[in-house]
């Protein structure tokens, strides 16, 4: 409803998570690339707010790193 009538609604709702039964699935960024992954999270996030790219590659360098 709210995407045909999105004028009525303040903010848009979220679509449905996966039941917990099936979050590895979508969760799993090896075999199948799964949109709910901290990589593709993460991807999408950079997509929408660019600014924080430099912020991100910093802190992961660094924990690379702290690592080695």
């Amino acid at each position: 409803r709210a995407l045909l009538k999105p004028d009525k609604f303040v903010q848009l709702p979220k679509f449905a998570r996966p039941p917990p039964k099936w979050q590895p699935y979508y969760t799993n960024w090896d075999e199948n690339r799964g949109y709910l992954s901290v990589q593709a999270q993460m991807r999408n996030l950079l997509k929408e707010r660019p600014e924080l790219e430099e912020a991100f590659t910093k802190a992961l360098e660094e924990q690379q790193s702290k690592l080695a």
